[in-house]
């Protein structure tokens, strides 16, 4: 009796085609298809897409990798949060794109691909949120103050790592709480509070680590 077994595709062949895919869409697609996320959900899930092919690049030396992290986090319109003292505002895709120029070793080919997205960003750049990664120690606390303008919804939320269990707390000129939220408790592992500031001054947010170890944050805000 004759018995055919269907061969499934290695793992190293489903990485292979996923990555290729992802990287035509990501990295070669024209300036029509560039989107802003559409909601907190989007824009997290882009940022994380934008980290994990960039850290993939990073470690494989891999241009073509850092190129598609480059035009993803492009497209959230993220830039470096206010409360980040080293040049707050500037896109956070620019350090993508600088280092895709470093992978690339002065290949024409990717020189110009990586020239040509970096100008359709510029020609296509959307307001995005202000994001920045920070480790809390563990059984610490990060503290950060911004100041919101007054009558405008105010937005903060941070995204560890899904395993990590950290709490966000915002408090108001005052001292006042204004919005507690605990990752533990949501599945999808980032969590946003959203509030209607009242008073001037500065808004304090607290985020708390109550593991032993270090974990490592990104907060974004408006």
């Amino acid at each position: 009796m004759n018995t055919h077994i269907a061969l499934q595709p290695s793992p190293w062949r489903r990485w292979h085609a996923l990555r290729a895919g992802l990287l035509l869409v990501a990295a070669l697609a024209g300036p029509g298809a560039w989107a802003a996320p559409t909601d907190s959900a989007d824009f997290v899930e882009q940022l994380r897409l934008a980290r994990r092919l960039a850290a993939y690049a990073q470690a494989n030396d891999d241009a073509l990798a850092m190129l598609a992290a480059a035009r993803v986090m492009a497209e959230t319109g993220a830039a470096r949060s206010r409360s980040d003292p080293q040049q707050p505002g500037e896109p956070l895709a620019d350090a993508y794109f600088d280092r895709a120029e470093a992978l690339a070793r002065g290949r024409a080919d990717l020189a110009a691909l990586i020239a040509d997205a970096r100008a359709a960003r510029l020609r296509h750049s959307r307001a995005g949120g202000d994001v920045r990664t920070s480790v809390v120690l563990g059984g610490g606390r990060l503290r950060v103050r911004l100041n919101y303008t007054l009558g405008q919804r105010a937005r903060f939320g941070i995204d560890p790592d899904p395993t990590d269990s950290v709490t966000l707390r915002v408090l108001g000129p005052g001292q006042e709480l204004l919005c507690e939220l605990s990752t533990q408790r949501e599945q999808r592992g980032y969590v946003e509070c959203e509030w209607l500031p009242q008073q001037a001054g500065d808004t304090t947010i607290l985020i708390l680590n109550p593991n032993p170890r270090a974990v490592e944050v990104m907060y974004f805000h408006n």
